[in-house]
């Protein structure tokens, strides 16, 4: 998912979603329509870089949500002590470490 607010700002090209559907947010129950995706490209430090294809939500959380379809789609392993996932691209291994 990517924020609604980023790509505004960025100026980002939207298209519309295959398969609309509504979002509910567990903490106050509102519905949200998706019906917008955006292919987003992104770089964290300076060993990955990628593109996706996101929903596009207003929301205040952050600005890019990497979930379970990034996570399937690039094969990843999570390490749940270390807090760290761990995936190939481009025929490098690559380990993201969430920063204290």
């Amino acid at each position: 998912m990517v924020s609604q607010a980023m790509v505004e700002k960025l100026a980002l090209v939207t298209v519309d979603h295959p398969h609309p559907y509504n979002l509910v947010w567990l903490e106050n129950s509102q519905k949200l329509n998706v019906y917008k995706q955006c292919l987003v490209q992104f770089i964290i430090g300076d060993i990955y870089y990628d593109k996706v294809l996101c929903d596009v939500i207003p929301m205040d959380a952050c600005h890019l949500i990497l979930g379970r379809p990034w996570q399937y789609d690039r094969h990843t392993m999570h390490d749940g002590k270390h807090n760290t996932y761990t995936f190939e691209k481009d025929g490098k291994t690559i380990t993201l470490v969430r920063s204290i």
